[in-house]
């Protein structure tokens, strides 16, 4: 029994003795293919030094040498061995991978988490290896990232980034409307203003009709207010507050009114719609017709100009085209209303026209293209809109483009509505929606505050200041005691103006002008050319 335990003693010894022996050749030739210096295996005597202790102890077999661990002796290579990274001989060897010292990291993870903190000591910048400049650029970018201690914040940037200049747009805001911060990204006005509880002034409006579905108000350019009481047209100075009449169509036997009123952005020539189907155009400045374009069957509740294109709206539906430069002038219709047209507006670019109807249908249409177009002599109908949207459950007389962006449109409905919708006319789609609580009868923008205003009927009869894009309400303007009819805004985007139907007409100060670009303005005010006073004639 002894004898076996000591024979299995022995085997074990000798295995692990051959073990060791195969380890360390392998071992040896593992060295041997890192050597990287390039110089010839030393001797059996092992006369070369290495350069320092702490290489000659990690690396006594690098060169080409093995150990024999049953002599206990140092003895040469026997084959050569080319090194696979050619280096200098001074070069140091290579290695794979670098593992440190964890507990000489303690000290900097314990500083890292005191630094978050927002308690780092002065100690950490003091190391007393550093030179004094690496010392202030530790302190200078642990300001930069950390900012103050008493803040928990690891970014923050110290200044302010500086504003964009005056007159600067972003083409691309639409896209991001809902990141803008609450410090404003776009240049709209951020200086706190009153907005009036009261209007600036009042006006009475006799004989003002209370229809609904008409349009009765309209600001022109030349700073001249159109307003339509009965048959008669009356216009009103806003630097002289002078009240002038311009005509009245009233026919004995006949109940004519009028029904519609658009000013020519550039001139002084008013396109007036009278209940008999008529389109009129006066010369405010001489008071006198210039044309009366026909085409249409029943009245025209509203009217809008595109240049020379004058549409306008009528009872039975219709939209016509009418070029004004020439004898021939009507040369488009326009047929997807099933009742009367109530809301016309084209787009701040000329290329859409948006028509709201009684049957709860908004129309979008594309401008003629050339040849089918102005001076197109010809019956040319056009039944499919380009987009026809039926979000709405009541008339859409409300319709305004946006002045900023042309292709966002918003418009309003009728008391079973009582919704604000914005649309997105590149896309065909709608962008929000806007339950307002009573009916919309009027909307406009403001360029320079970005807010919408919109006008209220049953129930509240009231204005609306909103936020755009937000729509948050800022501000609801009473004053009146019966439904508003109308909203318009003044030349200058200062002054919305509103009717009722309690026959007044108040004017609202909501959106003061820099005096600055207000004079500029007058400086650049367009005049009347040539060539719309000879298109007219």
């Amino acid at each position: 029994m002894a004898s076996t335990s000591l024979n299995a003693s022995l085997s074990a010894s000798s295995n692990a003795h051959n073990t060791s022996l195969l380890s360390s050749s392998f071992l040896a030739n593992d060295r041997s293919l890192l050597n990287t210096s390039g110089l010839p295996a030393t001797t059996a005597s092992g006369s070369r030094t290495p350069k320092n202790k702490e290489d000659g102890g990690r690396h006594a077999g690098a060169g080409g040498r093995s150990r024999d661990n049953s002599a206990g002796r140092v003895t040469s290579s026997s084959k050569s061995r080319t090194p696979r990274l050619g280096k200098s001989p001074s070069a140091a060897p290579a290695y794979d991978r670098f593992i440190p010292k964890r507990s000489g990291s303690l000290s900097n993870l314990s500083c890292a988490a005191l630094s978050l903190k927002g308690s780092l000591e002065e100690s950490v910048f003091q190391d007393g290896e550093a030179s004094p400049r690496m010392v202030e650029s530790r302190r200078s970018l642990s300001n930069a990232l950390l900012g103050d201690q008493k803040k928990d914040r690891i970014l923050e940037f110290r200044a302010k980034p500086p504003p964009a200049p005056e007159g600067s747009t972003n083409p691309f805001s639409s896209l991001y409307t809902h990141a803008i911060s609450k410090t404003g990204a776009h240049n709209a006005k951020k200086i706190p203003r009153a907005i009036p509880a009261v209007p600036s002034r009042i006006l009475d409006a006799p004989d003002l009709l209370n229809d609904y579905y008409l349009t009765r108000l309209d600001w022109g350019g030349r700073n001249m207010l159109a307003v339509a009481l009965g048959a008669a047209v009356y216009l009103w100075n806003g630097e002289t507050a002078a009240i002038d009449e311009l005509f009245s169509c009233a026919v004995e036997g006949e109940q004519r009114y009028v029904s519609g009123v658009s000013w020519l952005q550039a001139g002084n020539f008013l396109a007036v719609g009278i209940s008999n189907g008529e389109v009129q155009i006066w010369d405010a400045n001489e008071k006198r017709r210039v044309r009366v374009l026909g085409g249409h069957s029943e009245r025209v509740g509203c009217l809008d100009w595109n240049q020379h294109v004058l549409a306008s709206g009528c009872k039975s539906g219709a939209v016509h085209y009418h070029d004004v430069r020439v004898k021939e002038h009507y040369f488009c219709s326009l047929r997807a209303h099933s009742q009367e047209v109530c809301g016309l507006r084209w787009s701040p670019d000329g290329r859409y026209l948006a028509s709201g109807g009684n049957d709860n249908v908004l129309n979008i249409w594309p401008c003629p293209a050339p040849g089918k177009g102005p001076g197109l002599v010809g019956d040319t109908s056009h039944e499919h809109p380009l987009y026809a949207f039926t979000l709405h459950q009541a008339a859409v007389k409300a319709v305004a483009w946006c002045p900023w962006q042309s292709s966002v449109l918003a418009s309003g409905g009728g008391t079973a509505d009582r919704c604000v919708k914005v649309w997105n006319i590149n896309m065909g789609s709608l962008i929000c929606s806007k339950e307002t609580g009573s009916q919309v009868s009027g909307l406009v923008w403001s360029e320079e505050y970005r807010e919408v205003v919109t006008g209220h009927g049953y129930a509240k009869n009231e204005l609306i200041l909103w936020k755009y894009p937000s729509f948050e309400r800022i501000a609801e303007l009473t004053g009146h005691t019966d439904r508003i009819l109308d909203v318009c805004l003044s030349s200058d985007g200062s002054t919305v103006v509103s009717s009722g139907a309690d026959e007044t007409i108040r004017l609202w100060h909501m959106f003061p002008v820099d005096l600055e670009k207000r004079k500029k303005a007058e400086r650049d005010k367009i005049q009347p050319t040539g060539l719309a006073r000879q298109c007219l004639r």
